[in-house]
């Protein structure tokens, strides 16, 4: 058998167990995020019934936009914040959990943060987790926000160590900054677990809404990896609040957009490939979102121009698009614009300050849950179907409704995707994933002289790596001389793609 054919039947082998393992893997996943916190009088969506259970309260405070909140390993409601406040499960201030936003912007907001991402947690190993918050200092709200400025200037994380206090958790670091002096959007924050399975990687737009702030959070450091920019024009400050940031389901890919209002530029959702590995963003895409009609009987208020949320399907086929009065399904797969859209809906009554729509999460049960603007509705919707194109994905509209007079539902909490596995990142692990043929080609392989390499990745540095994940050296040439290294196994890296090469 020729051996290079061999060489393949062996990696799609290894390919396989792989998978078989990962499968294994996502089955014995723990659920944290089984029970959402929202509305007034905390809410709770529960997951981890059949069917969803939601009218369930018990809280205090108000959860409406810029909340977040994580579940234990059994689906259990852990810990949640407001945006400026760390509770446990009774709604109690964990230790050291009170007031996490400097003082001028937390009275303003009355203690609760009410736009949209405006907090995330995520988990370490050892009960340690990670609230990140984008904020406000003194003195820029002095001299910008309170004169009606548009964008924050901070970046903060608390540290908790839930071992701490008899199991009932603690702050152990405290405001910490990740970004001072910056420009960022008011919303517009997603995370992404690390293709090691352990650490984080942290996207926050700024608020010219092409700038990503990209950061790693370890286990004992929160590392700035610098801006990456969408090689575009960005639209402005738009915000207001409104946007939203979101991370495909298998971290592949991210999307984010920004506006508020009607009676602005058409805004844009901006998409980008993510790799996990890297933490790096490529393949840049900017498309204009549509108009559609309101309902509303005046002037250019019958034509909606906002974009307040991004939702992913399961399956990554599909990007929803929340505005204000309505719905549309975007294909990712369909190049061709005029019928890649659908309008999943429109409003169905007359133009009301508080019955539009806003951002939207997709659910532990396949659906996505959709609030509504300024959270002061009553129901809240969702799309049973989402991997289903045009009417398939199924909308219901206002199908969870609270029985209480003087409640609200508000909108889902901000959370990633928390049951993503590792992918064995380079040099974090040997894993080799499957490549298209033509994308990564190296040959002859087996080779006790040369190695011919075409990487479709234009001007990409090739490093060989040995069996321990030493560098041995790097080039952009497509020509790889290993005559004078040992024989053995290496790994050469090309972009995102890594091919097993053997030396004889």
């Amino acid at each position: 058998m020729d051996k290079r054919i061999a060489m393949q039947i062996i990696v799609k082998r290894s390919f396989i167990i792989i998978l078989c393992m990962v499968n294994f893997y996502a089955k014995c996943q723990s659920k944290l995020g089984n029970t959402w916190i929202l509305g007034t009088y905390g809410y709770q969506i529960n997951f981890n019934t059949n069917p969803v259970t939601y009218d369930t309260t018990g809280l205090p405070s108000e959860w409406r936009l810029g909340h977040s909140n994580i579940c234990d390993t059994n689906g259990r409601l852990l810990l949640c914040s407001d945006g400026m406040n760390l509770y446990d499960s009774t709604g109690a201030y964990i230790d050291g959990g009170d007031t996490l936003v400097p003082n001028n912007y937390y009275n303003w907001s009355y203690g609760n943060d009410d736009l949209s991402q405006a907090c995330i947690i995520l988990p370490m190993d050892s009960n340690i987790f990670y609230l990140v918050t984008r904020t406000c200092s003194d003195t820029h709200w002095v001299s910008i926000m309170q004169n009606g400025g548009g964008y924050f200037d901070l970046l903060l994380y608390d540290k908790i160590d839930m071992k701490a206090n008899a199991g009932m958790g603690k702050v152990i670091q405290k405001m910490k900054p990740i970004v001072e002096n910056g420009n960022l959007s008011k919303s517009q924050m997603m995370a992404c677990k690390h293709g090691n399975g352990k650490d984080w990687w942290l996207l926050k737009m700024s608020d010219d809404s092409v700038n990503v702030y990209t950061f790693l959070l370890k286990q004992d450091s929160v590392i700035n990896k610098g801006i990456q920019r969408f090689p575009f024009i960005g639209d402005g400050e738009l915000d207001g609040g409104g946007g939203q940031m979101q991370i495909n389901q298998d971290g592949t890919q991210m999307s984010t957009v920004n506006s508020y209002g009607n009676n602005l530029p058409l805004p844009y959702i901006y998409t980008a490939d993510f790799d996990r590995c890297t933490g790096l963003l490529s393949h840049y895409k900017k498309t204009m979102v549509p108009t559609i009609q309101t309902g509303y009987p005046i002037g250019q208020l019958q034509l909606d121009s906002t974009a307040l949320g991004l939702c992913y399907s399961p399956n990554g086929r599909f990007l929803y698009l929340i505005k204000y009065s309505g719905i549309l399904q975007l294909d990712l797969l369909d190049n061709n614009i005029s019928t890649a859209w659908y309008q999943v809906c429109g409003m169905d009554t007359a133009y009301d300050w508080f019955a539009g729509y806003t951002n939207a999460y997709l659910g532990p049960d396949g659906k996505i849950y959709i609030g509504h603007y300024h959270g002061t509705s009553k129901q809240m919707s969702t799309i049973d179907n989402p991997d289903i194109k045009g009417s398939g994905c199924n909308f219901c509209r206002k199908c969870l409704r609270i029985k209480a007079v003087n409640a609200w539902f508000s909108t889902p909490p901000c959370m990633p995707n928390y049951n993503l596995s590792g992918n064995g990142c380079w040099p974090d692990g040997n894993v080799e994933v499957e490549i298209p043929d033509d994308e990564f080609v190296v040959y002859p392989n087996p080779s006790n002289n040369k190695f011919q390499i075409e990487c479709k990745i234009p001007n990409s540095k090739k490093e060989l790596y040995n069996s321990v994940g030493q560098l041995v050296f790097s080039t952009y040439s497509n020509e790889v001389d290993v005559s004078r290294y040992s024989k053995g196994v290496y790994y050469l890296k090309c972009g995102r793609y890594i091919r097993k090469l053997v030396v004889e």
